[in-house]
């Protein structure tokens, strides 16, 4: 029969006689992998003792790196073969903030919520795949052109399971550009990429991207949030209740200092 999964797979980190390991291509989220048995079994009860042991094992390896090097709040571990003659472990990360959290991720995926501001500016929360048409331009001209940030240094993984806050202005042009300020919440409430575009500054854009990711965070069940804040930026910050703390440090060549605040009055 033609069986993909007996077909070379692509993303290969681990693989012995009896099984391969597989970061699944195309998927949303980082840390998707997948164990896969090499030999035509549906079930693990078609396993012999010793095949299970195998098997499991190799799901909990994946699950422990996974855990180590991405720090997720939670493993999904699900087991198909449907469609194919081959038992296979999907063992996938989830963070609360990715776009189906708590839900499992063959969801819908949570809509984005728009908030009016003004006749043209509209607020929007929602995830990367979502914004980052609109927000990506105002990081990019932000941190890239106007800071000098490397660009391999403001793309990253988090993305794709952050909570994006973006501000978009219906008069500009291109509509490519209609993205004039955005944010970012990750799942340990470390709130980041905070960028207003250099004509939309002194207009308390930042503050409403601020505020709405606080209200997320808070949303989420989180006592506090924290950021690297530039030093320029340290008093925007504290009028907006954050607490400098620690001393200041170089990140992407600029100095920052840590700030936290707590969300017990928002």
């Amino acid at each position: 029969m033609n069986c993909p999964l007996c077909q070379p797979q692509s993303g290969v980190v681990f693989e012995d006689d009896h099984l391969l390991v597989i970061e699944v291509p195309g998927a949303e989220l980082p840390g998707s992998m997948r164990v896969i048995w090499k030999a035509h079994a549906q079930e693990m009860t078609d396993l012999s003792p010793v095949e299970r042991s195998h098997c499991m094992r190799a799901v909990c390896r994946v699950e422990d790196e996974l855990r180590k090097t991405l720090s997720p709040d939670k493993i999904n571990l699900a087991s198909f073969g449907n469609m194919v003659p081959h038992l296979h472990w999907h063992v996938m990360a989830r963070w609360r903030t990715d776009p189906w959290w708590p839900q499992p991720t063959w969801t819908d995926r949570k809509p984005v919520a728009t908030t009016p501001m003004s006749v043209s500016l509209r607020g929007h929360l929602g995830d990367w795949a979502s914004l980052r048409d609109l927000a990506a331009p105002v990081r990019h001209a932000v941190f890239v052109e106007e800071q000098g940030v490397p660009a391999e240094e403001e793309w990253d993984l988090a993305d794709r399971y952050c909570r994006h806050v973006l501000i978009e202005d219906s008069t500009q042009t291109p509509p490519e550009q209609a993205g004039v300020a955005t944010g970012r919440l990750l799942p340990n409430g470390r709130i980041g990429r905070m960028a207003v575009r250099q004509d939309h500054r002194q207009s308390g854009l930042g503050g409403w991207v601020l505020h709405r990711l606080m209200q997320e965070a808070k949303a989420l069940g989180m006592a506090e949030v924290s950021l690297h804040a530039q030093e320029h930026a340290l008093g925007f910050y504290a009028r907006h209740g954050f607490v400098a703390e620690g001393p200041v440090f170089m990140e992407c060549e600029i100095p920052h200092r840590q700030m936290r605040r707590a969300l017990d009055d928002l």
